[in-house]
């Protein structure tokens, strides 16, 4: 790009640097990601996180909710409570309405 055209036609010099811009972030990707799928990232629930997990389930609330609630799978919540022992009641409560 020649430096003075730039000031006499700014829209076209943002069209190329946008165009070099994308280019730049197509190649740094690895050859098996296609771009159109970000993965999942991994959520790790701590132990105060657990332990509020199972409180919350004794005191009533369901997988579904506690998955919402926590932002991770329903399969993590119940992994959590059988790993703490804690017996499941099967979770099928009818909707509650306010």
């Amino acid at each position: 790009m020649h430096p003075l055209r730039n000031y006499s036609n700014r829209k076209r010099a943002t069209n190329e640097n946008r165009a070099l811009l994308a280019d730049a972030q197509g190649s740094s990707r690895s050859a098996g990601e296609s771009g159109t799928k970000q993965r999942q990232v991994q959520k790790r629930l701590g132990e105060t996180a657990v332990a509020s997990l199972i409180q919350l389930y004794r005191e009533g609330e369901t997988t579904y909710d506690l998955a919402r609630r926590f932002e991770v799978h329903r399969s993590t919540v119940v992994r959590h409570l059988e790993k703490a022992g804690i017996r499941r009641r099967g979770d099928h409560q009818p909707e509650r309405h306010c």
